[in-house]
């Protein structure tokens, strides 16, 4: 099942695989900060975030599934949408993750906000 240690394909021409662990529970949190600080994890989101602005409605409604199985580890989500936002040199990038933020963490019933960890609100 995804996403926990697990890898999801999807293809957006290339084939591009958003892979993660999840385990933060059982390694101390090291994982998920590990997940965060890899480069061929964060190009991986870059490509998820470039999907879903694609013209190709298969290619967005694939990456749309990506998405919303990674909105159900609200600390992963939150903090790749916050690095790309602030770190990424794609501007459509930065654009899509600040639209994916305020439309995930706005006051709503699907808010990831009450969700995610006191560690990645701080």
């Amino acid at each position: 099942p995804f996403p926990s240690s697990s890898v999801q394909c999807v293809g957006w021409g290339v084939p591009i695989c958003l892979t993660y662990n999840l385990q933060a529970s059982s390694c101390g949190g090291r994982c998920f900060m590990e997940n965060l600080n890899d480069p061929l994890i964060r190009h991986q989101f870059e490509g998820l975030l470039r999907a879903l602005c694609d013209n190709d409605n298969d290619v967005r409604n694939e990456a749309e599934a990506v998405f919303t199985r990674a909105r159900e580890e609200p600390d992963y989500c939150v903090s790749m949408l916050l690095w790309a936002l602030r770190s990424s040199e794609d501007e459509q990038v930065r654009l899509m993750s600040a639209i994916l933020l305020r439309g995930n963490l706005a006051p709503s019933d699907r808010s990831l906000w009450p969700r995610v960890s006191e560690h990645v609100r701080a």
